[in-house]
């Protein structure tokens, strides 16, 4: 059987107002014969138009109700619709407003129903309105398009974050809750008395022109729970020019100027030097100078946060010098890394940007790894991509996690035969060394050596370069207590024995156990 569902536009408010094709279809009047009509709500005039008629409809307000989120009322919505339209020869639904404007049902349903043929296949056939835009500007007497307005759905993305430097106009303030995450955000750039709008429908013979706008401040928007609605959307004036704060996409492009100046003509001598090869160094550099700020706050929380920010802005300062480089070559710029870097985050985030659930965090990372070994494609190594730069220590860790990753690796829990491989390796050494080899055969042990016990850290889930660092730490600390102890006995440690400085050693170890 061939379902067919036509997705109608119920326009913003007035019946009269709405083609009378849309109407007829509405009715569950279609070309192929009487239809069952679905509303994605109740609470639109059209659907009291109808119940006056004696014309029946079902809604899915009730999920509103229930459902734990927002993109799950939708999904739940597309699939009951895409269940019903494939046992009955056509199916309406009615939508408020323009279908294909802020209807994430009605781009679901497209997306899906191609896909989601078997056993009938669904049609889907859309039929337009005047959307709630045009009922939102003759409400607030504005030219939406001459104020260069933001548009957004109530349900925010979690990166989307307020400019206020245009306006804004929040569509589908259907819940309270929406209304109080909205207010969250916007109060991180808009001041608590910013003047801000709830565009609401109600009925035609309570105000004219069925849309209601009430004027709040921004702080009381979440205090009245009858202003949410599914036709509800809220105005957001732009603040006064010169009043505020530059936004992110803002503060970036002022960047990528700066960056562009110092490398342009006139610019600094230094900087227009600079290739990706000369400026390898200072991103190695810079990246270093990060972990240890970071470091740094874990040992003092409160005292270096604009430290790490001040070593992160240096390494973004590597970023983008590098991608202006590039654009300079006419090859990327810093928006091909953005790109870049999206693409791969959704592609490797599938539980969160599409339906692939998963359920704890080993999971993830089994699905990470197996979408980065797709990535690298057939027949090639699995540690591919583990940059030889990388200092050696973190390298191999690195390689062996790789390694466990394709089951190269000791048996789960099996301490005593890693520890008896770092044993292995110690003897081997202590072959080469006593009576002295050739330094390469040294070296070689050394570094098996080196590597086993990198294996034994990471199978007792130890990062072996957190360990080595606090090792140095520890080290450094004692040493300078016995330069201290050293300098109180008025002696200079080039002319004490080794037995001496021995003493001071364990002196200094017994003063860090006892803090």
């Amino acid at each position: 059987m061939l379902g067919k569902v036509y997705v109608v536009g119920m326009g913003p408010g007035r019946v009269d107002e709405l083609p009378a094709r849309n109407l007829e279809l509405l009715s569950g009047r279609c070309p192929e014969g009487i239809a069952p009509v679905w509303l994605r709500t109740r609470l639109h005039p059209v659907a009291e138009w109808l119940r006056a008629r004696g014309l029946e409809w079902s809604s899915f307000d009730s999920l509103y109700e229930r459902a734990d989120g927002f993109e799950e009322i939708y999904g739940q919505i597309c699939r009951e619709l895409l269940r019903q339209a494939r046992a009955v020869p056509v199916l309406v639904y009615g939508v408020p407003g323009h279908p294909l404007v802020g209807e994430r049902t009605v781009l679901l349903l497209l997306e899906r129903a191609p896909v989601e043929q078997a056993p009938a296949e669904v049609r889907v056939e859309v039929i337009g309105a005047p959307s709630f835009l045009e009922a939102v500007a003759v409400a607030l007497g504005k030219d939406l398009l001459a104020e260069g307005v933001e548009l957004v759905d109530a349900d925010l993305p979690p990166a989307w974050f307020p400019r206020g430097d245009k306006p804004l106009l929040v569509t589908q303030a259907w819940h309270r809750y929406l209304l109080s995450q909205l207010k969250l955000r916007l109060l991180d750039v808009y001041p608590p008395d910013h003047q801000v709008a709830a565009i609401s429908w109600v009925p035609a013979e309570m105000v004219p022109g069925g849309e209601q706008v009430e004027w709040l401040p921004l702080e009381e928007l979440d205090r009245r729970p009858q202003r949410a609605g599914p036709a509800t959307s809220i105005w957001v004036p732009a603040l006064p020019p010169g009043s505020h704060p530059a936004g992110l996409a803002q503060k970036v492009t002022r960047a990528v100027e700066v960056v562009a100046r110092l490398r342009g003509e006139g610019g600094c001598p230094w900087d227009r030097e600079q290739t990706h090869l000369s400026l390898r160094p200072y991103v190695i550099e810079e990246a270093y100078e990060v972990a240890e700020a970071i470091r740094a706050q874990e040992a003092e929380p409160q005292g270096v946060a604009d430290k790490l920010a001040e070593e992160l802005g240096d390494l973004l300062l590597q970023v983008v010098l590098h991608a202006r480089i590039a654009q300079e070559e006419g090859r990327f710029d810093l928006g091909r890394v953005c790109d870049l870097l999206v693409e791969k985050l959704v592609r490797r985030h599938p539980h969160v940007f599409s339906d692939r659930p998963v359920r704890s965090t080993e999971q993830v990372l089994r699905r990470w790894n197996q979408i980065k070994g797709e990535e690298r494609g057939v027949g090639t190594s699995v540690l591919e991509g583990i940059p030889s730069a990388l200092p050696a220590l973190q390298r191999a860790w690195r390689m062996q996690g790789r390694a466990h990753e394709v089951g190269f690796d000791w048996e789960p829990g099996d301490v005593a035969g890693v520890l008896a491989k770092v044993q292995e390796e110690l003897e081997e050494l202590r072959r080469e060394a006593e009576p002295l080899g050739s330094r390469e055969a040294v070296r070689r042990e050394v570094g098996d050596l080196f590597f086993a016990a990198v294996n034994a850290a990471r199978l007792l889930g130890v990062d072996p370069e957190v360990a080595l660092q606090e090792a140095a730490d520890r080290f450094a600390a004692r040493f300078r207590r016995v330069e201290e102890m050293a300098r109180a006995q008025d002696r200079e440690m080039t002319s004490m024995t080794m037995r001496e400085l021995d003493l001071l050693w364990e002196e200094a170890k017994k003063k860090e156990e006892s803090h």
